[in-house]
């Protein structure tokens, strides 16, 4: 659901398969930032997910880019299903046994908004695991999208790691309109 929703290649969800977890790079905890809600979240609670691109070889951005997640729904957390918000907090917490920081107003800070210092316990730990608790890798995006692929009567041989940017991207011109 973030690959598709944020547009991400399926190693930045995890970690490319050809190289071990690098919690400098990686998604992590620290690269979420909980944000207050505001009239462009639409007064809901919102987050900046800070995306370290894996195409940047230079590792020029290891900041990450900002890409804003806002709630879709006013319902009981997890209640909707496509709430990529929720599932990113559900993520975050399962990861880091506690209930997510307090939201900041102020998101143009460094990855995690200064409130997670790298040093931090937390930093380190991955924002997407497997259930057996490792980081993921592209190949597991690629699996799953291959099951998905499978079980809506498609080629899973047709699908993978990138499927869900394709879908994500492939979505939002269909919801912008061809000519945007």
């Amino acid at each position: 659901l973030t690959a598709h929703n944020a547009i991400l290649r399926g190693g930045e969800v995890g970690h490319p398969d050809e190289r071990a977890f690098d919690a400098a790079l990686d998604m992590t905890l620290r690269h979420v930032t909980w944000c207050t809600p505001c009239e462009e979240s639409g007064g809901r609670a919102w987050l900046i997910l800070w995306v370290v691109p894996i195409k940047d070889r230079g590792y020029r951005h290891q900041k990450g880019f900002p890409v804003p997640i806002a709630r879709r729904h006013d319902g009981p957390m997890g209640s909707d299903p496509m709430c990529t918000y929720d599932h990113i907090r559900m993520a975050w917490e399962a990861a880091a046994g506690s209930t997510v920081p307090a939201a900041s107003a102020d998101w143009q800070g460094r990855v995690g908004g200064g409130r997670m210092p790298a040093a931090s316990r937390l930093a380190t730990r991955p924002l997407f695991v497997t259930v057996e608790g490792r980081a993921w890798r592209t190949s597991d995006v690629r699996r799953l999208a291959q099951r998905m692929a499978a079980a809506c009567g498609e080629d899973p041989a047709e699908f993978g790691g990138k499927s869900f940017r394709v879908g994500g991207a492939t979505d939002l011109r269909e919801a912008m309109g061809a000519d945007d």
